[in-house]
């Protein structure tokens, strides 16, 4: 399962695997020791039980620079779902995570210049 967390305009560029050329991108692992991870969002909380340790996602975060400061344009997560849970299950979860939560819709490719993400 993969969210993307970016402006509408922007999604179709995260989601085809690009971003432009002044951002920079930063990936963590999602590690699991006790066979559970835990989603925190703004202070609603979902633990996910895998039935196994190790690495069950990633999370990355695209940024730019602007007045000296670090801006965040995207938060993408990429989370394994275990196989005991079904589609509904997954979709009731992040309904319930985030407000306003669509699946994605097709839009027009922007004309800025992007390059793929390593």
């Amino acid at each position: 399962m993969k969210i993307y967390l970016a402006l509408e305009q922007e999604m179709k560029t995260y989601i085809d695997g690009y971003k432009y050329e002044n951002q920079e991108h930063k990936e963590k692992l999602i590690g699991v020791d006790n066979a559970c991870y835990q989603l925190d969002i703004d202070e609603k909380k979902q633990e996910i039980y895998t039935g196994g340790d190790g690495y069950w996602g990633n999370t990355i975060k695209i940024t730019h620079m602007q007045n000296n400061k670090q801006v965040a344009d995207a938060f993408i997560i990429t989370a394994s779902i275990p196989e005991c849970k079904d589609f509904q299950e997954m979709r009731e979860m992040v309904t319930y995570l985030f407000v306003d939560v669509q699946l994605l819709p097709e839009q027009a490719a922007s004309e800025e210049v992007q390059m793929k993400m390593d």
